[in-house]
């Protein structure tokens, strides 16, 4: 009988670990990458970022005048991602020292590197931040939102 309680008990436990770590979202700057664009664009004025007229959103990352947007699913419009837009005035050199404070911050063992491309990032259980050298943006993405994109575009199939 008490096999019988320790397995339950095991069980369980197992069970909440794994519905707990299985819906953890990526986050930028503290702020969970999940939810609908008005939850995710509230949290995101805590920040100190305003809307602007072409539905991005203005403010300061890492020192950087910065514009971000949102990526968000097909149909339901969870928010999957944060594109942060360095604009013109972030060197080559801004974004490599960038790419090394991710590396330090997150691990090199969870970084990867496509040369083809430019870019550079760490893939984390919970999604991808993934730097462009040519585009000078920095992507959050989600990676269980990104998946429910996915499967709302092929239910139209």
């Amino acid at each position: 009988m008490k096999k019988f309680i320790a397995i339950i008990v095991c069980l369980f436990t197992m069970g909440i670990a794994h519905s707990q770590s299985s819906s953890a979202h990526i986050k930028f700057m503290g702020v969970e990458v999940n939810g609908q664009v008005s939850t995710v664009e509230q949290r995101l004025t805590t920040k100190g970022f305003s809307k602007t007229k072409d539905d991005m959103y203005k403010g300061k990352f890492s020192g950087f005048d910065v514009k971000l947007k949102l990526e968000k699913s097909v149909k339901s419009k969870t928010v999957y991602g944060v594109i942060v837009n360095f604009g013109e005035d972030a060197t080559r050199e801004d974004l490599v020292e960038l790419a090394n404070s991710l590396n330090e911050k997150y691990g090199t063992e969870n970084a990867f590197t496509n040369n083809e491309d430019g870019l550079v990032g760490i893939e984390l259980p919970e999604g991808s931040i993934v730097l462009n050298f040519e585009k000078k943006t920095l992507s959050y993405l989600d990676k269980a939102n990104m998946q429910k994109n996915k499967k709302e575009s092929k239910e139209d199939l």
